[in-house]
């Protein structure tokens, strides 16, 4: 399997081993994007979805033909049973994404450091299972409205304010 068109066209991807997962074929990614290209410019639409990333091929194409940023959605089972087959685990992904930082690199991965601790300390304690859904939607709302650019936006702005009351001392 490889990237077959854009900036990296020819990197091979990994793939894996298995018939839990079927890549799309380079061929019929070829065809898709060909298509789309006569409908579209990729570097205009900004970001695109690869709903059922098993290898992550769809995307990763997207982003060599210009796209600015790719979202991935994996299978993978949540270990609330209750919520295995419900659309509810999504939401750990996006409440991620929002406390780091929407549109920054780095901020899915300080979304991650904070939220999955928190979401394992909630899951040992047996009074707070069932209301962790609740929890977490009350921080996600705390977020959008005191945070709305995450944590990263957050540490910008209080490494903006050091900066300017270094400046204001040293004049």
């Amino acid at each position: 399997m490889r990237v077959v068109g854009g900036r990296c066209k020819g990197v091979r991807l990994a793939s894996f081993r298995g018939r839990s997962i079927r890549p799309t074929s380079d061929k019929v990614r070829e065809a898709v994007f060909n298509i789309l290209a006569n409908m579209l410019d990729l570097g205009s639409v900004g970001k695109v979805l690869d709903l059922f990333a098993g290898t992550g091929a769809m995307g990763i194409e997207a982003l060599s033909r210009g796209a600015a940023g790719a979202v991935f959605g994996y299978y993978h089972v949540s270990f609330y049973p209750q919520f295995a087959f419900s659309p509810l685990w999504t939401f750990d992904a996006l409440l991620i994404t929002f406390l780091g930082g929407v549109g920054t690199l780095w901020g899915p991965v300080l979304g991650a450091a904070f939220f999955l601790p928190l979401r394992e300390v909630l899951a040992l304690q047996p009074r707070l299972v069932e209301v962790h859904l609740l929890i977490f939607g009350i921080l996600f709302i705390l977020i959008v409205v005191a945070l709305p650019g995450g944590f990263v936006e957050a540490c910008r702005s209080v490494a903006a304010h050091r900066q300017r009351l270094r400046e204001g001392h040293a004049a």
